[in-house]
């Protein structure tokens, strides 16, 4: 079998199945809006990482928030959010990549 590369949005989803970090964010983002305290207190996570989840989940295209995109840094009642669709159509392609 001829070995090919991953459609981009298949990489994408191993990106965020390479840390614990990012499935516990995405998963509790799917749930609906919260803020970054919010996720702090219910994951028990540091800060570092917390953050560094959403940094990379919004990269990758499955978290967005309400901020105003021109301010340097979020505020704290900035909510975060998973974009579902986007989530489970990549995570159906990646099991379909695996499957194939």
């Amino acid at each position: 079998m001829r070995q090919r590369d991953a459609p981009d949005n298949v990489s994408g989803m191993q990106v965020v199945l390479q840390a614990q970090s990012r499935v516990l964010v995405l998963r509790h983002l799917l749930r609906g809006p919260t803020t970054f305290d919010e996720l702090l207190r219910e994951l028990d996570m540091s800060v570092a990482g917390c953050r560094q989840a959403i940094y990379v989940l919004t990269e990758a295209g499955y978290v967005t928030d309400d901020a105003d995109p021109s301010y340097r840094r979020k505020p704290s009642e900035t909510r975060y959010w998973a974009l579902r669709e986007r989530v489970a159509g990549d995570a159906l392609d990646f099991v379909k990549y695996l499957l194939s």
